[in-house]
C-alpha cells in the first residue's frame, strides 16, 4: 500500500516532530514500523512510501518507549512513556488505557514488548502484563516477586515452552503449559546467571542475552560467543540476530558474527533485516536501508522549540531555552529552525555554524526588517543571520558580556527590534544589561537594573519604551534620551505594589503588544494589562497601575487565570489573545473576557501544559504552540489584515465533492464586512473578517450546504473613510 498527505483545514491540528532520532524498528510483511522519542512512522517496503503517525493523526498519546508487531492478528503494538498503549491494526487505532489508569502507587512503566502467538507479554515495574490482541484486551497479570510480590521486569522472551522473564531479581522462567503463571512460586530462577544481563531474545528457537558479552542459554548453561569491555545493547531478533556496541553493529548467524558497515551512521540505535534487506536506525539521522537512507518526510532536526518569530511567509524557531533562573536547559545541538510552506530548514552546528564555535542554547529570536536579517540569542552571544551566512557577536566585537557570577556564558535572554531598525538586545548579569545595535553596526550600552537581576524577556511599545520582565522582581520600562543616549533616560519598575505596577505576581513570564496599543502582562499568578503605556512615567495618572481582568460566575468575581501560570500570550489578526497557562492553552476574546477556544493534553493533540511560547503565523493564521514535549501546531480562522485587496484569495478553490471543512478567504483589508452570494445574487453568506480572513462554513442561510455552482465574494471597509472594494470567486463542486 502507498501512503499520501492530507492538506491542513482550519481547526485542525499537525504536530512537527523529528523523525530522524529513530530509537525502535520493528517489521510486518512488506511493511516497517519505527519509533522515535515521540511517535512512529511506517515505510512501505512495496513502493518505497512513508507515513507518519502523531496524537494528531489519531495516536492517543504522545512520546513512544516501545513497539513490537504480531503477526497472528496483523497489529502493531505502541507503549508510550506513560504506560498507554495503542494497537494499529487493518489502518484503525485501538486504545488500551488499562495499565495508564491501573490505581497503584508503585511505577507502572513499561519497559519492553514481546509478542507470541497473538499476545503482547508487556514487560512493566510491577510484572508482566499480557495483552490478547485477538479481543484487544487485558487477558492476566503476573506479579513474580520472590515472595509473591511486585518486582521490576525489565525484559521477557518465549522459547519453546519456557517465558523467560529479566528482573530485577534476576533472570526466572516457567513453563507455560505446565504451570499457573499467576503463582509466582511456578517462576524459577534460571541460573547460572550472566552478570550485568540486560536484554534477552528469543532466536532460531534459542535464548539469547548481552550484557558485556553476548551468550545463549542452553541446557541450564550460558555460553558465551562474543565478549568486550564496553556493554552491548539494542539485541534484535529478525531474519538475524543483532546487537550493537558503541557505534558499531553486528550481525549473528550461526554463531557466527559478522560486523556491518556504518560507517554513515553517527549513533545507531537499532537494527533488522528482512526480505534480505538490512534496516538500520540512528539517533539523530534517521533510517536506512542497505546504507541508504529513507526519507521521513522534512523535519526539524529535534523535537523541542522554545522561541519564534513570524516574519513574511515563515517561521524563525530556537530549539534551546531559559529556565525561570536565567539558566540554560541543554538543548544545545537544534540551533535554530525556519518553516516555510512546510519545509523545514535547520541551522545548527552540522549545517551551518562552525563546528568549533562553542554553542550554548539558542534562546530569543526576532526578525529585522528593516535589514532582513534573523537575530538570535544565545548563550555565547548574539548571532546575525542573513539565511546564508551568520555572524556571532560576543565580548570580543561588541558589548555584549559574560555573566559577572559565571564567566563561561555570555547571555542573550531577550531581543526586540524598534521602528528605526535598531536591534535591542538583553544580555542579564551584567553591568550594561540593555544594549542596541543599530543598522550600521553600532553599539550602545544602559544599565537597567541591579546585576544580579533574573532578565527574561525584552518588548517594545508603540511609544518605543523598552520592557525587561523579571523572574520576582517584576517589570523594568526604560526609554534612553535623543540618538540613544544615556542622558534625558527614564526608568520605573513595576511590582506588585499597589500604586506601582499592581501585578498580581513579581516572577513575570510573559509580555505582549496588542493592536489597541495595550501590554499585556503573564505572571506567576494570571494576567495583568497596562491600558495607557505611553504615560507609564507619568506619577499624575493611573497608567502605571495595570488593570486585573475579571469573570463573574455564579456571583462569584475572579481574576482570570489567577492560580495559573501565564507563560505565554500571543495576538492573533482579530486581536484576540492566546494564553499559555500551567493548565493549557486558551483563545480569549479581545478583551480576554470570554473564552473562546481551551486545550489541554486530554482533548488536543497538545504533548503536555509546560507551554515555552505561542506563535501565530501572520501570513496563514497558524498558531504554534512550543511545550517542554515538543511542538504542535493549529490552524486559526484569523490572520493579520493586508494592506490592500490586490492578494484576495480563496481556499480550497475549487471545492471539490470529498471536502467537507470550512472555506477561508483570506488578504482582506482591516475591517472587512464580507458578502458571499450565488450567480443570481442571492445573499448566502455574510458577516465580519477576523483580521485579515473570512471563514465561511460552504453551507446557506437556512445551514444547508451549498450547491455546485460558481459563489461570488464581496468584500469592504467598514470604516467610512476607506472606500476600497474587493470580489473573488469560489467553485464548489458537489
Amino acid at each position: 500500500m502507498g501512503f499520501t498527505a492530507k492538506t491542513q483545514q482550519i481547526g485542525t491540528w499537525r504536530m512537527h516532530i523529528n523523525y530522524n532520532n529513530v530509537m525502535k524498528l520493528t517489521y510486518a510483511p512488506n511493511i516497517i514500523m519505527g519509533a522515535t522519542e515521540k511517535s512512529v512512522f511506517l515505510y512501505d517496503i512495496t513502493d518505497n512510501s512513508t507515513r507518519t503517525l502523531d496524537k494528531a493523526s489519531g495516536l492517543s498519546d504522545f512520546g513512544v518507549q516501545d513497539i513490537a508487531y504480531d503477526s497472528t492478528f496483523n497489529t502493531f503494538i505502541i507503549a508510550y512513556n506513560n504506560s498507554n498503549i495503542d494497537l494499529f491494526k487493518d489502518n484503525t487505532i485501538i486504545n488500551i488505557p488499562d495499565i495508564k489508569n491501573k490505581l497503584t502507587s508503585s511505577s507502572k512503566n513499561i519497559n519492553g514488548i514481546y509478542t507470541n502467538h497473538g499476545f503482547a507479554y508487556i514487560s512493566t515495574d510491577f510484572g508482566i502484563v499480557v495483552l490478547d490482541l485477538e479481543n484487544e484486551e487485558i487477558d492476566n497479570t503476573y506479579v513474580i516477586g520472590s515472595t509473591g510480590d511486585q518486582v521490576k521486569v525489565t525484559d521477557c522472551a518465549i522459547v519453546q515452552d519456557t517465558i523467560f522473564a529479566l528482573t530485577a531479581q534476576g533472570l526466572k522462567k516457567a513453563s507455560i503449559s505446565s504451570g499457573n503463571l499467576l503463582d509466582y512460586s511456578q517462576w524459577n530462577h534460571a541460573v547460572p546467571y550472566i552478570s550485568g544481563l540486560s536484554e534477552i531474545e528469543s532466536f532460531n528457537d534459542t535464548l539469547y542475552g548481552i550484557s558485556t558479552e553476548l551468550a545463549f542459554y542452553h541446557n541450564g548453561m550460558w555460553q558465551t560467543i562474543y565478549t568486550d569491555t564496553l556493554p552491548l545493547k539494542s539485541l534484535k531478533a529478525s531474519e538475524t540476530l543483532t546487537f550493537i556496541k558503541g557505534l558499531n553493529i553486528y550481525s549473528v548467524q550461526n554463531s557466527v558474527i559478522d560486523s556491518l558497515n556504518t560507517s554513515f551512521l553517527i549513533d545507531p540505535q537499532v537494527c533488522i533485516k528482512t526480505q534480505n534487506s538490512i534496516y538500520m536506525g540512528d539517533k539523530k539521522l534517521g533510517i536506512y536501508k542497505d546504507e541508504q537512507k529513507i526519507g521521513i518526510g522534512n523535519n526539524p532536526f529535534t523535537n523541542i522549540g522554545f522561541n519564534a518569530v513570524s516574519y513574511k511567509n515563515s517561521m524563525a524557531i530556537t530549539s534551546g531555552g531559559i529556565n525561570n533562573n536565567v539558566d540554560g536547559m541543554d538543548n544545545v545541538e537544534g540551533g535554530f529552525y525556519i518553516f516555510e510552506e512546510g519545509i523545514w530548514y535547520n541551522y545548527n552546528i552540522y549545517t551551518f555554524i562552525p563546528t568549533d564555535f562553542p554553542i550554548q542554547e539558542f534562546t530569543r529570536i526576532v526578525y529585522n526588517e528593516y535589514e532582513d536579517k534573523l537575530y538570535v540569542g544565545m548563550f555565547t552571544g548574539l548571532l546575525v543571520s542573513d539565511f546564508a551566512t551568520g555572524k556571532v557577536y560576543n565580548s570580543s566585537n561588541s558589548p555584549i558580556s559574560s555573566a559577572l557570577l559565571n564567566p563561561g556564558v555570555q547571555k542573550v535572554t531577550g531581543l526586540a527590534t524598534d521602528s528605526k531598525g535598531n536591534t535591542w538586545v538583553l544580555n542579564p548579569e551584567t553591568h550594561n544589561a540593555l544594549k542596541v545595535k543599530t543598522p550600521n553596526d553600532e553599539w550602545y550600552s544602559f544599565s537597567i537594573g541591579n546585576d544580579n537581576q533574573k532578565m527574561v524577556d525584552l518588548l517594545i511599545d508603540d511609544s518605543e519604551q523598552k520592557w525587561v520582565a523579571q523572574n520576582g522582581q517584576g517589570i523594568i520600562v526604560y526609554k534612553e534620551g535623543e540618538n540613544l543616549s544615556a542622558s534625558g533616560e527614564q526608568k520605573i519598575t513595576l511590582t506588585t505594589n499597589g500604586n506601582q505596577g499592581n501585578l498580581p505576581n513579581n516572577s513575570v513570564l510573559s509580555m505582549a503588544l496588542d493592536k489597541n496599543g495595550e501590554v499585556w502582562v503573564g505572571t506567576a499568578q494570571g494576567i495583568a494589562v497596562f491600558s495607557c503605556p505611553s504615560r507609564i512615567f507619568d506619577a499624575t495618572s493611573t497608567c502605571r497601575i495595570s488593570d486585573r481582568i475579571t469573570s463573574t460566575l455564579d456571583l462569584y468575581t475572579e481574576y482570570l487565570f489567577e492560580t495559573d501560570r501565564v507563560s505565554a500570550i500571543e495576538v492573533d489578526g482579530a486581536n484576540r489573545k492566546w494564553i499559555g497557562t500551567s493548565a493549557g492553552v486558551f483563545l480569549m476574546s479581545e478583551d480576554g473576557k470570554e473564552e473562546i477556544l481551551s486545550f489541554n493534553a486530554e482533548n488536543s493533540p497538545l504533548p503536555n501544559t509546560e507551554i515555552y511560547d505561542i506563535t501565530v503565523n501572520k501570513f496563514n493564521g497558524e498558531v504554534f504552540i512550543f511545550t517542554s514535549g515538543g511542538m504542535v501546531s493549529y490552524m486559526g480562522d484569523a490572520t493579520e489584515p493586508a494592506e490592500n485587496y490586490e492578494n484576495i484569495k480563496a481556499y480550497p478553490n475549487p471545492v471539490r465533492p470529498e471536502y467537507t471543512g470550512p472555506i477561508a478567504i483570506e488578504g482582506l483589508i482591516s475591517d472587512s464586512y464580507v458578502k458571499i452570494t450565488d450567480t443570481h445574487g442571492v445573499l448566502i453568506k455574510e458577516g465580519y473578517a477576523l483580521g485579515g480572513k473570512f471563514v465561511w462554513d460552504g453551507n446557506d442561510m437556512n445551514g444547508k450546504r451549498a450547491r455546485t455552482g460558481i459563489y461570488y465574494v464581496f468584500s469592504g471597509s467598514t470604516v467610512k473613510d476607506v472606500k476600497e472594494k474587493a470580489k473573488t470567486s469560489i467553485a464548489i463542486i458537489r
